[in-house]
């Protein structure tokens, strides 16, 4: 972790964000890459972990954990949003890995929570990033569901629903 100049009778210690990558005091300290880090006196750079940043670009800081709603893979510069359709389980920073909703769900990016559909919509497939209205004929009169009802025979419905009406006499659905 330190170097001595040509010339120098003493070694000087390496400074943060550099390292010593041969233990040889006779060669300058080297740099570290964007998305690592070191304090002074290292012998190698430390790789930010899944879930930090090195978010600065600078070597000679600490690694920032990500902020809730984002995630990382080990040794980036940047955060990445959740997408839409996906939420940060965790609710909390340094977030690895968004899951998917389920079906009834969506989210929109950057989430740290699905919300259920509202009554009168849908979402059929798991990671939705919104809801669908049911269409004419059908409804759903309760809030998370994943497909619409029928309306029976005699009824009808309007899009994105929360129940059928009765046709008026002489009328058919």
């Amino acid at each position: 972790g330190t170097y001595s100049p040509r010339g120098s009778t003493e070694c000087n210690d390496c400074p943060a964000g550099q390292f010593d990558h041969d233990g040889a005091a006779s060669t300058p300290c080297q740099a570290c890459h964007p998305g690592t880090y070191s304090a002074a006196q290292q012998t190698s750079c430390g790789v930010c972990p899944a879930g930090q940043a090195d978010s600065d670009a600078d070597p000679s800081t600490e690694c920032v954990s990500c902020e809730a709603g984002t995630r990382s893979a080990e040794g980036v510069t940047s955060c990445v949003d959740c997408p839409a359709g996906m939420f940060d389980s965790t609710g909390e920073a340094a977030n690895t890995v968004c899951t998917a909703c389920v079906s009834g769900q969506y989210a929109a990016a950057r989430s740290t929570e699905c919300i259920d559909c509202a009554a009168g919509q849908y979402a059929d497939v798991v990671g939705s990033g919104s809801c669908t209205d049911c269409v004419s004929g059908q409804y759903t009169g309760t809030a998370g569901m994943w497909e619409c009802d029928m309306c029976e025979s005699g009824r009808y419905s309007a899009p994105g629903s929360v129940a059928c009406a009765v046709c008026d006499a002489g009328r058919s659905d």
